[in-house]
């Protein structure tokens, strides 16, 4: 804990006592994609996350630190290679909340370039407070910086995407399903049979990790997806309401955005699959949506076609039950006897957010799990859950 005698309120922070003679005070890091960044203006006032692990430390309070003294700033990143890099600038201060936390910042030195220099006097910007000097979203690969407004505003899902530019790309997008709510970053598959799925289940790795960077990783239309095991997928009720990971790896997009997503039109579904053996094989819905919280985000799904076999029926109308929520219709909990969080009945036929056991098991339906194709002892190596406009 550190308190500044400014007459503020004392804060906790994670100091860095080893780089480079140590003394530093961290306030963003990324490492694993577990936190969501893609926050408003008030989630970047006050701070986010928790200084061990993912975070910001919130304007008000780096502008409190940078206000008091000369600070200097480095920026310390990796690599999934094992390559390691850092930019380092001799000055460093925001201003406070009237000034919009203009960014000032000094001389740079390094190994990593200077990717900060265009942002010097520059406003701090969000989706909901729009303080750049640009009318356009300025991309770099599948990242933001100072977020603005698409031209023509956002699309409205990877159909519309798709509608818009019939050369468009698999890859990260914003959406915004015009239902005032927040937009929100997908996956968006414009490969598979025909393209314009929004996948709802994605799980591969981080391509780095960084101390500090003035990048916010935007969220995926796919809705999920499994591939390595990288993400921990038996996680509470609050954390699958609002989704977590990121859309270019092991994610899931959170039941809000999945239920704005799908209350908005016809959808259909497909679900792809795949074993450590090399098999592939799909199940199709030519209709899926999820309710509310209000309903507990129960599921509807139309009628099967695919090669996979039918595991989601016996899902059709049931609620969505964590381990900290149980509205099944077993005896006791099915996502605490089977380590998931999904639709159960009593208890279920698939369980895509299962543990990833890597192939065959002798655990007992506790793996990424469609019966229909692989029976309950074998963990899927990969699954992707999408969805289509129709």
């Amino acid at each position: 804990m550190i308190n500044i005698h400014d007459g503020g309120e004392p804060f906790r922070v994670y100091c860095d006592m080893d780089t480079d003679g140590g003394g530093w005070t961290v306030f963003q890091r990324r490492e694993d994609g577990s936190m969501n960044f893609y926050r408003n203006w008030a989630a970047y006032k006050a701070g986010f996350g928790n200084v061990n692990g993912e975070h910001w430390l919130g304007n008000d309070n780096i502008h409190r630190l940078t206000s008091d003294g000369h600070f200097e700033l480095r920026v310390d990143m990796s690599t999934f290679e094992g390559g390691s890099a850092y930019a380092h600038y001799d000055n460093f201060r925001i201003g406070d909340e009237r000034s919009n936390y203009i960014l000032t910042f000094g001389t740079y030195s390094g190994n990593a370039g200077d990717s900060l220099a265009q942002h010097n006097n520059q406003k701090f910007s969000i989706f909901d407070q729009d303080n750049d000097s640009s009318s356009t979203m300025t991309r770099l690969h599948d990242h933001v910086l100072w977020i603005s407004k698409e031209p023509g505003g956002y699309a409205q899902d990877c159909t519309n995407i798709l509608e818009r530019n019939s050369k468009a790309k698999s890859g990260a997008y914003m959406i915004n399903i015009h239902d005032g709510g927040e937009p929100f970053r997908v996956y968006c598959d414009m490969d598979t049979d025909g393209g314009g799925w929004t996948v709802r289940l994605n799980r591969i790795l981080l391509h780095y990790t960084v101390s500090f960077v003035l990048i916010l990783i935007m969220f995926a239309k796919v809705f999920q997806r499994r591939e390595d095991g990288s993400m921990n997928f038996y996680r509470n009720w609050a954390t699958y309401k609002e989704g977590f990971g990121n859309v270019n790896s092991e994610h899931w997009l959170g039941n809000d955005n999945i239920h704005r997503l799908t209350s908005d039109g016809h959808f259909e579904l497909r679900v792809d699959m795949s074993t450590f053996e090399g098999e592939s094989a799909y199940a199709h819905y030519d209709n899926f949506r999820i309710g509310d919280e209000g309903s507990n985000y129960k599921l509807i799904c139309g009628n099967y076609s695919g090669n996979a076999g039918d595991s989601l029926a016996d899902h059709n109308n049931h609620q969505f039950s964590t381990f900290d929520q149980d509205h099944d219709i077993a005896a006791s909990s099915c996502s605490v006897s089977y380590k998931g969080a999904w639709w159960y009945g009593a208890c279920h036929r698939s369980n895509l957010n299962g543990l990833y056991l890597g192939g065959t098991t002798d655990q007992f339906a506790t793996g990424v799990v469609w019966k229909n194709w692989k029976d309950y002892y074998y963990s899927l190596k990969t699954s992707e859950m999408k969805i289509r406009r129709i």
